[in-house]
């Protein structure tokens, strides 16, 4: 493992981070409904839907970092041995694009919204949960050989330009 490009990717993050927290305030909020299945979605006699219930699990979220965070491809064991590929990053970026444009047929997002969607990306994407743990259980398990591909994999997606609201 390449010790100076690790604290180049995290010197890097929290650059962008520290830019950022300014302009994380001023984006919109919602209430968001964190418990959402069938049996808390009301519909009327003529099945059409009417309202949501069971708000016992939620919360307040800029609504840019809920839509980038549900949009994203969470990766999955076997991409691990083509992380590097143009394969991936299509699946990638495929799937995050057709999320984003779904949202955007219900939402629109807002000029502040528009300003700070890349910076957003940059430093959700590539640390979301989901794919960081698939990272540490590879690791964890003695399969190093994924770790530099990994490590370029989270410099991509921290450093993209090529995307846009």
């Amino acid at each position: 493992m390449d010790k100076e490009f690790l604290n180049s990717i995290w010197r890097i993050y929290i650059k962008k981070k520290v830019k950022f927290e300014n302009e994380y305030r001023k984006l919109p909020k919602a209430v968001f409904q964190s418990d959402l299945n069938s049996s808390n979605v009301l519909i009327d006699e003529e099945l059409n839907f009417s309202g949501f219930i069971d708000f016992n699990i939620s919360g307040t979220e800029t609504i840019l970092n809920y839509a980038i965070c549900e949009s994203l491809y969470y990766l999955n064991y076997d991409d691990l041995k083509i992380l590097d590929s143009i394969e991936t990053a299509e699946k990638y970026d495929s799937h995050f694009n057709k999320a984003m444009a779904c949202i955007k047929k219900h939402y629109i997002f807002t000029q502040e919204e528009n300003k700070a969607f890349l910076t957003l990306y940059n430093i959700v994407a590539p640390f979301r949960f989901p794919n960081i743990s698939l990272f540490i259980g590879a690791i964890e398990k003695g399969e190093t050989q994924y770790l530099d591909s990994m490590l370029r994999w989270i410099y991509k997606e921290l450093t993209r330009e090529d995307l846009k609201l």
